[in-house]
């Protein structure tokens, strides 16, 4: 099969493929050219650029008290509080994961007060996990911890936390239910946790504690309802040049 072909097959990641203007083409030169694509499509760089790519070594300002600013009857539902996506791939650097390059101290410091937290029950307690990828971080060991201690030192200020199960149960590991592993971990933050499912909860009320956001599996009957919120989480982009219009 004999076919002109003058196009250039172009990526998001700015790399392309001139094609020849005569190509003669059967079935093993096929999979060969499919599997050049996808080559470069999986060794192509990110588009990095400062509108949206940030590094730990920016000068952020530090952000520790700013709810400190707002008043004690002021409803969380009439708030717009920053958070970040994906909020625990710190831990990896890679172009497919990455979606944050600030650790949980950081984030907080910096005024991220909601977070979005990926679990995988697994040994009777919780790692962090983006999709099937273990991030080396623990629910308790290293995102409460922070939150924990950031609270105690701040506590003007309020942290909302999306909880989500990203992988089911690994077959045998867990010896006891997922509700009753949240159960055991938010016993030891008592001091810190808010367990509320009240809409019109004050921020005076919530000063000084981390509130669940749930609404998934069997978090479901934990705290706060995700799908009430008015969600401002757009993340998902055609193209990279999106980010522009």
């Amino acid at each position: 099969l004999h076919r002109n072909c003058s196009h250039k097959i172009q990526h998001g990641c700015d790399c392309s493929l001139e094609c020849p203007a005569t190509m003669a083409v059967n079935h093993p030169t096929l999979l060969c050219f499919t599997a050049v694509l996808v080559s470069i499509w999986i060794t192509c760089p990110a588009h990095y650029h400062e509108s949206y790519m940030r590094n730990a070594d920016d000068n952020f300002n530090s952000r520790t008290n700013w709810m400190s600013y707002i008043s004690d009857d002021v409803k969380l539902s009439e708030m717009a509080i920053p958070g970040t996506h994906l909020s625990a791939t710190y831990t990896w650097n890679t172009d497919v994961t990455m979606t944050q390059v600030l650790s949980f101290k950081q984030q907080l410091n910096y005024g991220v007060r909601f977070f979005d937290i990926r679990v995988k029950h697994v040994d009777d307690t919780f790692r962090l996990h983006s999709k099937h990828l273990f991030l080396n971080l623990y629910f308790s060991d290293h995102f409460l911890n922070s939150v924990d201690q950031f609270l105690k030192n701040n506590p003007s200020e309020t942290v909302l936390v999306l909880l989500k199960k990203e992988q089911p149960p690994e077959d045998n590991l867990p010896t006891r239910s997922t509700r009753g592993t949240l159960q055991e971990i938010l016993h030891r933050y008592s001091d810190t946790f808010l367990e509320t499912n009240d809409r019109s909860i004050t921020l005076e009320r919530a000063r000084g504690k981390f509130i669940i956001f749930s609404g998934f599996d069997e978090f479901d009957s934990f705290g706060l309802k995700y799908d009430e919120c008015d969600i401002q989480d757009n993340y998902h982009l055609s193209t990279n040049w999106d980010l522009y219009s």
